[in-house]
């Protein structure tokens, strides 16, 4: 992707299509597996060299609108999991609930 040939993909108008959270799952998925094959390679392979397996850490992510409307889709699924959790305990005026699975959302997306 180049600026000055503009394939860049605008991260505010993603957000405005699939949602912040959509797009926060879709890069922290992506970065994950990355990361993970990488410095798992990198810890059981002591013959690679540093450069090789180091440079599998900093992959382009292969970002699609199919992915995004996909995790968006799971997102919603997770959020409306949470929601319907929330309507049926047993007391109904306990707000500290909701507040807890909020300030856990932030937490989890923060990290990403």
């Amino acid at each position: 992707m180049s600026k000055t040939l503009g394939n860049v993909i605008d991260p505010i108008d993603t957000i405005k299509e699939f949602g912040t959270d959509a797009l926060r799952f879709t890069l922290a998925l992506g970065t994950a597996v990355s990361a993970s094959c990488a410095l798992g390679w990198f810890l059981t392979d002591s013959n690679g060299s540093l450069t090789t397996n180091f440079a599998l850490l900093f992959q382009d992510l292969n970002l699609s609108t199919e992915r995004l409307t996909s995790n968006k889709a799971f997102t919603n699924k997770l959020w409306n999991a949470g929601k319907f959790v929330l309507q049926n305990l047993p007391s109904q005026s306990d707000i500290s609930a909701w507040e807890t699975i909020l300030a856990c959302k932030v937490c989890v997306f923060a990290h990403f």
